[in-house]
């Protein structure tokens, strides 16, 4: 049985207010897109670019099925995060 505090807290989540328009206006989406790899292009330049953050060049290989080595592939399809 939940304690009544786990409770509390999880309706008091559920009732939480929408954004506000200045706080939807700093939100951003991360957008899937997938890419042709040109030669010589690694995982660490794409994740140089991608909004992931901490351990995006990791995140980007289990992504494309890499981890916990490899490359892109030149002409390759690759999914990246933007």
């Amino acid at each position: 049985m939940l304690r009544p505090s786990v409770l509390t807290r999880f309706f008091s989540l559920l009732a939480a207010p929408a954004l506000a328009n200045q706080e939807r206006a700093l939100a951003r989406t991360l957008t899937p897109r997938v890419i042709a790899a040109r030669a010589g292009l690694t995982f660490a330049e794409l994740a140089a670019l991608s909004p992931l953050g901490k351990h995006a060049e990791g995140r980007l290989r289990v992504i494309n099925g890499l981890y916990p080595a490899g490359e892109p592939v030149a002409g390759q399809a690759h999914e990246i995060v933007e």
